[in-house]
This record gives C-alpha cells, sequence and structure tokens, in this order.
C-alpha cells in the first residue's frame, strides 16, 4: 500500500461587491504608515446601524455557495517538490544511575537505583520507550531507562486510531 494524504478543499462563491469589501479592508489594514502610502478611507460593507442612521458599521453579511471535493495526494506526487518533512518535536530521555550517583559508582549498580528512575520519570508523566547497554567490567550491563513524552510514544493522543468513512486504500 502506498502512502497518501486526504485533503477536503471547500470553494465558496464571492460576489463583486464582497471581494471589493475585503480588498478594502485589506489595503488599509496593511499600510505601512510613511508618507507615500495611500490614505486610510472607510470601508463601507452591507450592514448597516437600523437606530442611528449615520452610525459606521463595519462588516459584511455573506451567504456563499459552497462545492467541495475530497482529494488524495500520493506521496509519489509530491516527492519531487523539495518540500520538508514535518519533524514533530518529540525528544527521547536517557537516565542512568551515573546521572545520579556520579561516574565513580562501583560495579554493579543496585536495582533499586534504576527502580527509582523508572518511578521518577512516570509519576512525571513520561513513558517508557527502552533501555540501553553498555559494555561493563563484567561485559555487557543495563545502562540507562529511556523515556519521552505521551503524545509522542501514543499516536492515539494527537490523532484519532479510526479509519474514516471517506479513506480509500491505493496499491
Amino acid at each position: 500500500m502506498r502512502k497518501q494524504y486526504s485533503i477536503l478543499v471547500k470553494q465558496y462563491s464571492l460576489s463583486k461587491s464582497e471581494h471589493a469589501f475585503w480588498k478594502n479592508l485589506k489595503e488599509v489594514t496593511e499600510s505601512g504608515g510613511d508618507i507615500f502610502e495611500r490614505q486610510p478611507f472607510s470601508v463601507i460593507g452591507n450592514i448597516h446601524c437600523t437606530n442611528r442612521e449615520n452610525e459606521m458599521v463595519l462588516g459584511y453579511f455573506q451567504v456563499s455557495a459552497v462545492k467541495k471535493m475530497r482529494k488524495y495526494i500520493t506521496y509519489s506526487q509530491i516527492a519531487d517538490m523539495d518540500i520538508p518533512f514535518y519533524r514533530y518535536p518529540c525528544e527521547s530521555i536517557a537516565f542512568s544511575p551515573w546521572d545520579l550517583l556520579g561516574d565513580n559508582t562501583p560495579w554493579p549498580v543496585p536495582p533499586w537505583v534504576y527502580e527509582s528512575i523508572y518511578r521518577i520519570f512516570m509519576h512525571n508523566g513520561y513513558v517508557f520507550i527502552g533501555m540501553t547497554n553498555m559494555i561493563g567490567p563484567t561485559g555487557l550491563v543495563l545502562n540507562s531507562f529511556v523515556f519521552t513524552t505521551p503524545e509522542c510514544a501514543d499516536c492515539s493522543l494527537t490523532g484519532n486510531p479510526n479509519r474514516p468513512d471517506f479513506w480509500v486504500d491505493i496499491y
């Protein structure tokens, strides 16, 4: 199965007068403020104050038709566009007894030290994701526990694990 993305594209209709309102509002609000800039002016919409005829009101009431289309984009369609990948701000934290006890700790490290590290990180909301080993005087030994934040370890926290009804697999 190939990687793909899904996007729901919505196209809204826009009248000429509404387009002019939004264009004028953009011009007024994006003024740079130097002496050569266009002078500010009143932007007039289609909303009016009913009990005070001369009071200026800023706004535009819009009713629009909408066309929707779901598009599927495969990785191969965008691979050559040189778009950078989004990198999630996830970090793994490796913590060893030597971070607590110092480099002169004799081998082996007592099990309660690893248990304490585990309890401290888990109590503070981290998720255990693995261990690292190192070579000690007697061979390969446990070096550190590795933790991360819950949203980096469990994708169901930031996404929905259920397949949406519109999804179509491509092969």
